[in-house]
């Protein structure tokens, strides 16, 4: 009888703590607004042609730049944004393929845990890359390795990262191309 209590007692008291409210909730994730990708100001305008684009595509020159623009809140505050820009020209699979090289861009912005960032990127899009990282081309990379930015299709992804390590994510196809 008495280990029946024991039990009965010990069974009440996991129910009442289980069925505690007094936890603080968790903040809502990081969220990004007015998200916005375009060409600089003056650079690649497709009035006049006639050939026809996707909308959905931001169409940048290379050896340009281009301005990534948003809102990021959040309530636990927003601790880091990150830009990534990657090539698209195997359907985006995300797998190696030895002939899909093209530039390849990262920027990481650590911040104090901010609840509001204003992100008013610019980026330029090199002339050259390394052949062997897609990074930009620079001078001690050697000429062996100095290749033209391919023209194609590029997803520009923008991170956010709050405090208690949730995330999210904005994405824009880019479309990269020579200047006519």
């Amino acid at each position: 009888m008495k280990l029946r209590n024991i039990l009965t007692i010990l069974l009440a008291t996991m129910v009442i703590w289980a069925c505690d409210d007094s936890d603080d909730e968790i903040a809502d994730g990081p969220v990004i607004e007015q998200f916005a990708v375009h060409a600089a100001e003056g650079e690649h305008n497709h009035e006049g042609e006639e050939e026809e684009h996707d909308e959905e595509e931001v169409h940048v020159t290379i050896g340009s730049t281009m301005d990534v623009e948003a809102v990021i809140s959040g309530e636990a505050g927003v601790t880091a944004y990150k830009i990534t820009i990657h090539p698209a020209f195997d359907g985006h699979s995300h797998r190696v393929a030895v002939d899909n090289i093209g530039w390849n861009f990262n920027s990481n912005v650590d911040l104090t845990g901010t609840t509001l960032v204003d992100v008013e990127d610019e980026i330029a899009i090199p002339l050259y890359i390394n052949s062997a990282t897609g990074l930009e081309w620079k001078e001690e990379d050697g000429e062996e390795n100095k290749m033209a930015t391919p023209e194609g299709d590029y997803h520009l992804l923008l991170f956010a990262l709050d405090a208690n390590g949730r995330d999210a994510m904005k994405e824009q196809v880019l479309h990269l191309e020579n200047e006519q």
